[in-house]
């Protein structure tokens, strides 16, 4: 044989392979001419457009792509490099719109003309993952953001998480972790999923929305590939209100043990002491030595102090039941104040009273007197001398709000989830059961108390809910 008739022989087995290998394909694979015409269509091709290879010819391209953007970008691409891989839409033989992934270059074929080959891949199924995925993550009552895994850059967050943060989308869609800020130490956080990659994790964190206030949230993250991105799909669950109550039950189970306590040995307490206290008072009136009688005052004097510390004890007990009766808190304040002003001066410190408008509220008021007497007592005693405390009143719409401010060193973040626990205090001769009695007498008021610190002060706040007659009045 000839060596020319050899590789004619070749050439046509080549051909035959080649045609062999474009009709079993399972990508869709379409031929065209320079002039945009289709001149082939291989079997899988006719199974994603839904036609026979004569209606694809027939059609032509206009017959079966979609002419919109996406197309004008795909052939300017063509136009100005030789090829583009995009995702295209097409048409069907009944009409319906299928998304496909076309990629198409230029080649010659055997006798030198210049073809098109377009491949192309039925991406509908996927499509519909990815929206499915989308709508899911979109609406999902869980926040959730997807960041990439390498230079933690937001790649998009649902409306729960902008509902929680207060950052919405488009604020944060291409800004790394840094950038936002909202982790406490997010050098931390990111150390953390590096070690773990790519291993799911769950842990607690704080997080500082955008208007400031700080959250107790759970993380669980999932590794996700999104095109040939790594990607982290970050869910965040808030439970900053789970955590109040759960500390509000630990809080309010306290008091009632020792209010149980408190009732239970407070009267088999009171009743020696009160018999040694007599005895010693009559003593001391016997007493001709001055000596003496200094030491004979000073136990009385400790003796009444243990008894107003079984009576702030009682005062704990839940289910104390209280008088109460209409009263201004402006009017209890004006009262108190010459007990607080002695109190400053004394102190070299000054108080400022900041009256609001308010209406008369159910309050029993020897019960309130020891409340602001307790706040106004532990910020003085928190202040450096020159400073000033501020207490005031002010209507926020359906409550009354009493307020204590000072300008202490603000509360150390390791107590901060304790306050108002009994027997927590930061004072060398404290009880700790000051700010529990004022939790307790605020519970019997149906009022609740928070506070803010930082390192300028604290502010505690204590909203008493008016009845609801009176909220009627004010909505009228």
């Amino acid at each position: 044989m000839r060596d020319e008739d050899k590789t004619k022989e070749q050439l046509i087995q080549e051909l035959r392979n080649y045609r062999a290998l474009i009709e079993n394909s399972p990508d869709g694979i379409l031929v065209t001419v320079p002039d945009g015409r289709i001149i082939s269509a291989n079997p899988a091709a006719c199974r994603i457009y839904g036609r026979t290879e004569e209606e694809i010819i027939s059609a032509g391209r206009e017959g079966i792509t979609v002419n919109d953007e996406k197309l004008q970008f795909a052939l300017k691409e063509r136009e100005l490099t030789g090829s583009f891989q995009r995702e295209l839409n097409i048409y069907r033989k009944d009409n319906s719109i299928i998304p496909i992934e076309a990629t198409s270059t230029l080649f010659k074929d055997a006798d030198g003309k210049i073809l098109t080959s377009l491949f192309v891949r039925d991406i509908s199924k996927r499509k519909r993952q990815e929206e499915a995925f989308n709508k899911v993550f979109r609406y999902h009552p869980i926040a959730m953001s997807i960041t990439n895994a390498d230079d933690w850059t937001y790649l998009d967050v649902n409306h729960s998480w902008e509902h929680l943060t207060g950052y919405s989308r488009e604020e944060v869609t291409g800004r790394t972790v840094r950038d936002v800020n909202l982790w406490e130490n997010w050098e931390k956080v990111c150390q953390k999923h590096i070690e773990n990659f790519p291993k799911n994790i769950n842990y607690e964190a704080s997080i500082t929305v955008k208007n400031g206030n700080k959250k107790n949230v759970l993380i669980s993250t999932d590794l996700i590939a999104i095109g040939d991105n790594r990607c982290l799909l970050i869910g965040i669950n808030d439970f900053t209100e789970m955590k109040r109550l759960q500390q509000e039950i630990n809080r309010l189970d306290c008091l009632k043990t020792i209010g149980q306590m408190a009732s239970s040995i407070a009267h088999e307490i009171r009743n020696p002491m009160t018999s040694i206290k007599g005895f010693l008072q009559l003593l001391a009136n016997k007493e001709t030595d001055p000596k003496n009688t200094e030491y004979y005052d000073l136990i009385i004097e400790e003796l009444d102090r243990a008894n107003d510390i079984i009576s702030e004890f009682l005062s704990i007990a839940r289910d104390k039941i209280v008088d109460m009766k209409p009263a201004s808190l402006n009017v209890i304040i004006n009262s108190l104040l010459p007990i607080i002003f002695s109190d400053a001066i004394k102190q070299d410190k000054r108080i400022i009273f900041e009256k609001g408008n308010i209406p008369n509220i159910p309050v029993n008021d020897k019960e309130i007197r020891q409340l602001i007497l307790n706040l106004v007592r532990n910020g003085l005693e928190e202040m450096p001398v020159g400073s000033d405390l501020i207490i005031g009143t002010y209507l926020e719409e359906d409550m009354v709000v009493l307020y204590v401010r000072d300008e202490g060193e603000g509360i150390k973040p390791e107590i901060l989830e304790k306050i108002g626990t009994p027997f927590l205090t930061t004072k060398d001769n404290g009880t700790g059961i000051g700010l529990a009695v004022c939790f307790g007498i605020a519970e019997r008021h149906n009022a609740n108390i928070d506070f803010e610190t930082d390192t300028t002060g604290t502010t505690f706040y204590v909203r008493f809910k008016m009845p609801s007659n009176q909220r009627r009045e004010l909505v009228s």
